[in-house]
């Protein structure tokens, strides 16, 4: 079986697009791990088609790069980006409904080439949401790994995340800390783990460990989480500029409607077609 793709990223989250919208091919898992494999496969962060929706204008089927399926904010931005590519976002419709497994977002255009926005929704920060082996909200609890003590704070923003703010976020041994909090026992459905680095109140530095990838060079929904945390503690306005490894983002936490809007860059890779039956 010939696969039909294309590969976009949004500052360096790359993601492989398949069209979706006549059916679903079998063991989606065991394909994401196949083609995002980055030496065997066509390499990605995770795996996407774009599907009908009864309540949307179409519905994003994600997969991390490690077959579990998830939400993701760069990928529903890029989303949109592919569905311009297919015709499916016309150029006369100001915006793009979108199911995901975190509810129904909004995918916005921009003034800028590229440049897309798209509503995350409100943060949910009690433990039940998130989920977290707790009761009540988990701000600034202490928690120690590798014999290192951090201050951290958990939310939910369609999947779950932990955020911990350091003086300095290149000192972090990433690929060493990362996973043993995304598996820490208080979160029962793993983690996202974000490290950020205050540049200003409204602006900062981040690196992030993605549940079931690892370390990637953005990731959409961390960002949301960081500005939900940040904004709620004091430490950050209601809107900042954001800098991940990849690129930067402008992340805004709305004063009427509490959800948050994230806008960053959208880019192609290539396009291609790849056999499948094996």
């Amino acid at each position: 079986m010939n696969l039909n793709f294309t590969k976009l990223h949004g500052a360096g989250n790359d993601f492989i697009f398949v069209d979706g919208r006549t059916g679903l091919p079998d063991n989606i898992p065991s394909l994401a791990r196949q083609l995002c494999n980055r030496h065997l496969g066509i390499g990605g962060d995770g795996l996407i088609f774009l599907c009908p929706s009864d309540g949307a204008d179409l519905r994003m089927h994600y997969s991390n790069s490690d077959g579990t399926p998830t939400t993701c904010g760069n990928g529903v931005r890029l989303l949109g980006r592919y569905a311009e590519i297919l015709g499916v976002w016309k150029p006369e419709a100001k915006s793009l409904s979108v199911d995901t497994v975190g509810g129904i977002v909004r995918v916005e255009r921009t003034n800028q080439l590229g440049v897309y926005r798209v509503n995350m929704g409100r943060p949910r920060f009690d433990s039940s949401d998130i989920p977290f082996r707790g009761v009540g909200e988990v701000i600034q609890r202490e928690l120690k790994i590798a014999n290192t003590s951090f201050l951290f704070s958990a939310v939910s923003m369609g999947n779950p995340h932990c955020v911990i703010f350091v003086p300095e976020i290149d000192s972090i041994p990433l690929e060493e800390i990362g996973p043993k909090i995304e598996n820490s026992i208080l979160f029962p459905e793993k983690t996202n783990v974000a490290f950020v680095q205050i540049l200003s109140p409204d602006s900062v530095r981040m690196r992030v460990w993605e549940r079931g990838v690892g370390i990637t060079l953005a990731c959409g929904t961390a960002n949301c989480a960081i500005l939900a945390v940040g904004a709620r503690e004091g430490f950050l306005k209601r809107e900042i500029e954001l800098e991940a490894p990849g690129g930067k983002f402008l992340v805004a936490w709305d004063n009427e409607s509490d959800e948050i809007y994230l806008t960053g860059p959208t880019a192609v890779v290539f396009s291609g077609e790849i056999n499948i039956s094996n």
